[in-house]
C-alpha cells in the first residue's frame, strides 16, 4: 500500500510514533538527515492526547510501549489485559483503554426524526463504510460494515446508526457512551434536512465534538443540550457525568471502567 511493504509496518511505526513524539517536545533531533524542530510546543504536557489503535496483541504492547492510550478495533478477548499487563512489566501507568462491545455501534448520530437524518447522512456514513471496508478487505473490525446501499446499512443496526434522543439515552446506559462521529464520511458541519436547520438535539449531539457554529443556535446551548442528554444517562445509573471528559471528544469510552478512574486519566493528561 502507498508502495510501502505490509511486512514492515510494524517497524514503520515505530519510527513514525518516535518521531512524532520527539516533535512534540520542540527540542532539536536528528531525523532521516536532517535537523528537526517544530514549533511552537503543545500547551499540552507531552503533546496532545494520542491513542493507538489495533486489533492484535502486538499493537496493544505497542500502545504500552510508548506510553499512549489503547484503542481496540476487534472484540478479541484478552486485548485489554495484554496492555495493561505490558504497561506494568514496563513500569508505565495505563492509559486509557477503549474496547468495543459486540454489537456496539461506532458511528452515532441522534436524531428527533430518524427517517430525514438517514436520507440526509445515510450517503455519507455509507461512503465511510465503504472505504473501510475496501482497505480492512477480510479483517474483522468493531466498525466494519458490508452494506452496499444506505437501506442495507441502516438494516444492518450495526456499527452505523441514528438514534432518536431516547434511544440515544438508552443506549448509553446500556453501553456507557455514545459513539459520535458528526464529520463522517466527509459530512459537511452544517448538514441540512431539507431546508430546516437539523434537529437540536441531533445538532447538540453533533457539537459535541466538532463544535461548529450551527445556524441559528449558539454553541454554548447546543453543548449544553448534549450535556443534559448525557447525564439523563449516566445519571439513572447513579454516578457523576464527567461532562467535559465527554464533551470534549478526548475519548468515547465503551470499557466499563469507573468514572473517577477515566477522569482521574483525563485530569493527569491536561
Amino acid at each position: 500500500m502507498f508502495g510501502r511493504s505490509l511486512a514492515e509496518r510494524g517497524r514503520r511505526m515505530d519510527e513514525c510514533l518516535t518521531v512524532l513524539l520527539r516533535a512534540w517536545t520542540e527540542e532539536e533531533f536528528e531525523y532521516d538527515g536532517r535537523t528537526v524542530r517544530v514549533t511552537p510546543k503543545p500547551s499540552t504536557a507531552g503533546g496532545p492526547f494520542l491513542f493507538y489503535g489495533g486489533g492484535s496483541p502486538a499493537a496493544a504492547r505497542r500502545a504500552a510501549r510508548f506510553g499512549l492510550g489503547f484503542f481496540a478495533q476487534t472484540w478479541a478477548e484478552g486485548l485489554g489485559d495484554t496492555y495493561r499487563d505490558e504497561c506494568v512489566r514496563l513500569g508505565k501507568e495505563p492509559g486509557l483503554c477503549v474496547l468495543p462491545r459486540r454489537g456496539s455501534a461506532t458511528t452515532i448520530f441522534v436524531a428527533e426524526d430518524v427517517d430525514q437524518a438517514w436520507q440526509a447522512i445515510g450517503p455519507f456514513m455509507l461512503h465511510d463504510a465503504r472505504m473501510y471496508a475496501s482497505w480492512l478487505d477480510d479483517a474483522p473490525a468493531a466498525s466494519k460494515s458490508t452494506a452496499l446501499t444506505v437501506d442495507a446499512l441502516r438494516a444492518e443496526a450495526g456499527p452505523y446508526r441514528v438514534l432518536t434522543p431516547e434511544q440515544a439515552v438508552e443506549y448509553a446506559r446500556a453501553h456507557g457512551a455514545l459513539a459520535l462521529h458528526p464529520l463522517c464520511g466527509g459530512c459537511p458541519p452544517e448538514p441540512r434536512v431539507g431546508d430546516a436547520p437539523p434537529p437540536r438535539r441531533a445538532s447538540a449531539a453533533g457539537a459535541a465534538i466538532a463544535r461548529p457554529s450551527w445556524s441559528g443556535h449558539a454553541t454554548g446551548e447546543l453543548e449544553h443540550e448534549a450535556q443534559l442528554l448525557l447525564e439523563d444517562a449516566v445519571g439513572a445509573a447513579g454516578q457523576e457525568l464527567p461532562a467535559k471528559f465527554l464533551l470534549e471528544g478526548r475519548c468515547l469510552p465503551t470499557e466499563n471502567r469507573p468514572i473517577q478512574e477515566r477522569r482521574r486519566v483525563r485530569e493527569a493528561d491536561e
